[in-house]
């Protein structure tokens, strides 16, 4: 009978045991497929867009390097003033000049509650249409703001950014086709330009409870409650962060990144630690390489200079093979060829994006192979000079 019962426990413990296995192996499977819980697919397309706005844009996008901050007293103002129109218009044109635009762009605010709305009944359904940008000609733009019930500050800042980095991008002539496409650009752009934050604090969902019918249950009855929720913006915070940190890195400036992201900046300093080490071994390289080019002119000039003495002396057989190798190198140019294909290939690592670390460990070895070679001919020269 105990036996028994052992026996039934193994098998309890061993079926518990494969249960757990296949669960850890279900999402190992699924982590694969996405980071973050967000689709793998969706973060290469962020990349691809930071790509495009690294490729299309100035070397200095804006004309202050870093994060856009917004000044003590225009926030100050704005509350005051209840969200005037007066006090988001110089914070639009506050960000402007962040971002280096001189033509000045109207905005126009509507609140929620009031009975003059600048947005449809049907546009106010969906938080993503509270904010619109509009060209009118030349030099009369539009952004119109709609402020909802349950906006703060931070709602408010996130959309003037996404509409202002519209008319950033459109004076760059920068667009996508489709039109969901174009606002992911716009906010991966915000994040690209230094203003991701604004959209980090503006785009967190707004959550909210309201009380429901009665529900009868047996003899008594029970209060519910709904549980509504209201998001702006196109991309999630987690994808803003993302596109915060790999502009970081495009632009090679981690003041990007405020020191609260902890892990995204120690994230960024890893990189920016890996590539000055994979710089400071290119460099290192291209020196040794450049004493492998005067070694090079080195030998050429001493066989110039002792090949008549070469001619009329008996050289053994294998030293006249490397004489007939040397002859044919320096009459084809194949030595110097190879040498500046190094030196070609390691300025080309130097913005590659990956380590690189094959092709680096392949210019290395034909590097050294080139100073044997060269240093064996040297040696063979020098015997028969007299």
């Amino acid at each position: 009978m105990e036996f028994q019962i052992g026996t039934l426990i193994l098998i309890i413990t061993f079926v518990g045991v494969i249960s757990i296995i296949g669960y850890n192996i279900y999402h190992t499977e699924k982590d694969r497929r996405y980071y973050h819980g967000y689709n793998r697919h969706y973060l290469y397309k962020i990349k691809q867009k930071v790509d495009l706005l690294h490729r299309e844009l100035p070397n200095k996008p804006t004309s202050i390097d870093g994060i856009y901050t917004l000044p003590k007293y225009l926030k100050g103002e704005i509350l005051k003033s209840n969200f005037s129109q007066t006090s988001i218009q110089k914070v639009a044109d506050n960000i402007a000049e962040f971002l280096g635009i001189v033509s000045s762009v109207k905005v126009k605010t509507g609140i929620e509650s009031s009975e003059d709305m600048l947005a449809s009944k049907s546009q106010l359904n969906n938080a993503d249409q509270v904010g619109l940008y509009t060209v009118k000609g030349t030099f009369n733009r539009e952004i119109q703001i709609t402020k909802r019930y349950r906006f703060n500050i931070n709602h408010i800042l996130a959309i003037l950014a996404h509409e202002s980095v519209h008319n950033y991008l459109y004076h760059y002539h920068i667009t996508e086709n489709n039109e969901r496409e174009n606002e992911i650009l716009t906010d991966v752009a915000c994040a690209y330009l230094g203003l991701g934050e604004l959209l980090v604090k503006g785009y967190k969902p707004i959550k909210w409870k309201t009380k429901g019918e009665p529900v009868f249950d047996k003899y008594e009855i029970k209060s519910t409650y709904i549980l509504h929720e209201l998001r702006i913006g196109y991309l999630d915070i987690e994808n803003i962060k993302y596109a915060i940190t790999l502009s970081s890195i495009k632009r090679n400036l981690i003041d990007l990144v405020p020191p609260s992201r902890y892990f995204c900046r120690m994230h960024v300093y890893k990189y920016f630690k890996k590539k000055g080490g994979k710089k400071k071994k290119i460099n290192d390289l291209l020196n040794k390489i450049s004493l492998l080019e005067n070694l090079y002119n080195n030998c050429l000039k001493l066989y110039e200079r002792h090949l008549l003495n070469i001619n009329n002396i008996q050289i053994d057989l294998k030293d006249s093979k490397i004489m007939v190798e040397m002859a044919n190198s320096f009459s084809t140019g194949n030595i110097k060829r190879d040498i500046n294909s190094l030196i070609s290939n390691l300025n080309s690592m130097k913005n590659y994006e990956t380590d690189g670390r094959d092709r680096f460990s392949e210019v290395s070895k034909k590097s050294e192979s080139l100073k044997k070679k060269l240093s064996n001919w040297i040696n063979v020269v020098k015997k028969y000079i007299i």
